[in-house]
């Protein structure tokens, strides 16, 4: 992503009326949220992975998945730290 992000900024200094499109801009967007989204999840930093949907919304449903994800794993566990 940083080598995209560089380019971006190369174009724009040789023509600084240059814009990415919305789209692309929007697809970047979502891809660096999505890999934060990823990587907090697999360092099971759940806050940080609830931190990052809430700043994107637009990945909520990748979030859900890994939050769901995460509370599958727990709620399958957990029956057996139940007390009766």
């Amino acid at each position: 992503m940083q080598e995209i992000r560089a380019a971006i900024a190369e174009k724009i200094k040789a023509d600084p009326k240059w814009r990415p499109s919305p789209a692309l801009s929007y697809k970047l967007e979502r891809k660096e949220s999505r890999l934060k989204l990823v990587a907090a999840y697999e360092a099971k930093q759940w806050h940080k992975v609830i931190e990052v949907a809430a700043g994107d919304p637009k990945i909520m449903t990748c979030a859900v998945c890994y939050i769901g994800d995460q509370f599958f794993s727990f709620a399958f566990f957990a029956p057996q730290f139940l007390i009766h």
